[in-house]
């Protein structure tokens, strides 16, 4: 993939994570949805929803091929919505090289802070005599962490996998049991729900989409409602919300450093309103609609992340070897012209839109333009084509192309009228040597052709023209149908040469008989 092809991509998905995390966001402040727990889970499910987007199966990725015609009925079948390959702009590169370096500044920084909280509680000193308000907290938790007391932080830090710590600082023992008592809850709850895992893989999440607002929103919500979480929590253990909100406020007053990070602090002073608030006013919703703001907020959220996948999809990498040859149709189906469209004396070309699948068969097929009565039978022909696979590195890919069916009338022979010659009804236009145009070689290749009895071509010999250009011609007139030669009525063999013109500036043009 190239940096281009990257960087369109990655901004393809960006905005389709903006999309969600705004709607996500939007649906839960209208809705004023649910108690921090459930708040906090749909932060979670959000913020994974947005990670998977190019994962989730509602559109498919197709493969993007350079603009080249391969059939007509005449059927042309040409490069579908990417045109020709994105070139690698050295502006790209430039953007790629950025996320890179932002990204990994950003993990440098995230080491150096656990570096931090490494030195700190090698220099912090475990506390000799336990405090009954730790001591009481302790004992009514199944799960216990190594205290310390440390001079380098001004409010308790709590971290650790194997060996989780409780770092408190000189100003906690300034507070009175109660408080204590609170605050040692509060970090005991983190030491229980294994938090510190959380935080360190959203740290990594913030490094790597450093550069997204949605993002850093997102996980900024999820850091609060993980506080507000944790403070329903010890207050329903110690059945005493005023006494939580003045612990609360109490170590606000003491806390005059920066945030820490990565670990989860008892008090961000930014996210103290809220907190404070929510512990106010409590949470007021009953299941019903607790159930009723789920589902709608599901089905919508839903329905905007397939619109947002299915509106910008994701492109996959171009196929390197633009001068390659065409797609080769393998097994083709002339439509049936429709009864009503003959009375009519209807005739037209019908554009159509294919997916072709790694094995070559048609998977989907859309119309883009021609006449109604003709479209119908144009695609009920065209699912049942099969194609060469497409080949990049080796592996078969995925391919959308236009492909042009053209309705002619044929003239019906008359009787005793002699040889009437064939009709060309499918062409293929032959693929110009990136060698050819690379020397610059132009001019016309003579074939003589054989068309049998049914209109297909059994025979192509070369008469005349630069070698570099025979082969092209031959493989592609190979390809051709005919409506056969008939005398008297009656199909036969039949011979002609065809002259088919390279330009440089047009590649090949139309042949001539």
């Amino acid at each position: 993939m190239t940096a281009a092809l990257f960087c369109q991509n990655l901004l393809t998905w960006s905005l389709q994570i903006a999309i969600l995390v705004a709607a996500g966001g939007l649906l839960c402040a209208a809705l004023r949805f649910g108690p921090p727990r459930a708040r906090l889970h749909f932060w979670h499910v959000l913020l994974v929803a947005s990670l998977l987007l190019p994962v989730l199966p509602v559109r498919r990725i197709v493969q993007v091929m350079p603009s080249r015609k391969v059939a007509s009925m005449s059927v042309d079948i040409s490069g579908l919505a990417g045109g020709s390959p994105v070139p690698q702009h050295l502006v790209s590169r430039t953007i790629l090289a950025l996320l890179v370096a932002g990204g990994l500044f950003r993990l440098g920084w995230l080491g150096l802070a656990c570096l931090e909280l490494r030195r700190f509680r090698r220099r912090a000193r475990p506390l000799s005599q336990i405090p009954d308000s730790i001591r009481e907290a302790v004992a009514s938790f199944a799960t216990a962490g190594d205290f310390y007391f440390s001079d380098d932080v001004t409010g308790p830090v709590t971290f650790g996998f194997r060996h989780q710590t409780v770092l408190l600082p000189p100003a906690f023992f300034s507070l009175n049991s109660a408080a204590q008592h609170a605050v040692i809850t509060h970090e005991l709850l983190h030491l229980r729900r294994n938090d510190w895992a959380f935080v360190v893989a959203e740290e990594f999440i913030r490094a790597t989409f450093w550069f997204h607002p949605a993002i850093w929103w997102l996980l900024s919500q999820i850091q609060l409602t993980r506080e507000q979480t944790v403070d329903r929590a010890a207050i329903d253990h110690l059945g005493d919300r005023d006494r939580y909100i003045d612990a609360l406020l109490a170590v606000a007053l003491s806390q005059v450093r920066a945030d820490l990070a990565p670990a989860p602090l008892f008090l961000r002073k930014r996210q103290l309103a809220r907190r404070v608030a929510l512990l106010v006013e409590g949470t007021k919703m009953s299941k019903q609609r607790f159930i009723t703001s789920l589902a709608a907020m599901t089905a919508v959220l839903t329905a905007i992340a397939a619109i947002a996948i299915w509106q910008l999809p994701l492109v996959a990498a171009t196929q390197k070897d633009a001068g390659g040859p065409p797609l080769h149709i393998v097994k083709q189906i002339a439509p049936k012209y429709p009864p009503d469209a003959k009375a009519a004396h209807l005739e037209g070309s019908v554009v159509l839109s294919l997916q072709i699948d790694e094995q070559g068969k048609v998977e989907k097929a859309e119309v883009l333009s021609g006449p109604e009565q003709l479209r119908q039978a144009s695609l009920d022909a065209v699912r049942q084509w099969e194609f060469q696979p497409k080949m990049l590195d080796g592996k078969p890919v995925a391919v959308t192309s236009d492909v042009t069916i053209n309705f002619k009338l044929d003239k019906p022979p008359q009787k005793g009228a002699g040889l009437v010659p064939p009709e060309l009804v499918t062409k293929v236009k032959p693929a110009y040597p990136a060698e050819a145009k690379a020397a610059k070689i132009q001019g016309a290749v003579i074939l003589k052709v054989s068309i049998g009895e049914t209109g297909r071509v059994e025979k192509v010999e070369p008469i005349a023209g630069p070698d570099m250009l025979r082969q092209p011609a031959i493989d592609a007139v190979k390809q051709w149908v005919f409506q056969p030669a008939t005398a008297d009525g009656e199909p036969v063999a039949t011979q002609t040469d065809i002259t088919i013109n390279f330009t440089l500036d047009q590649s090949a043009e139309e042949p001539a008989k």
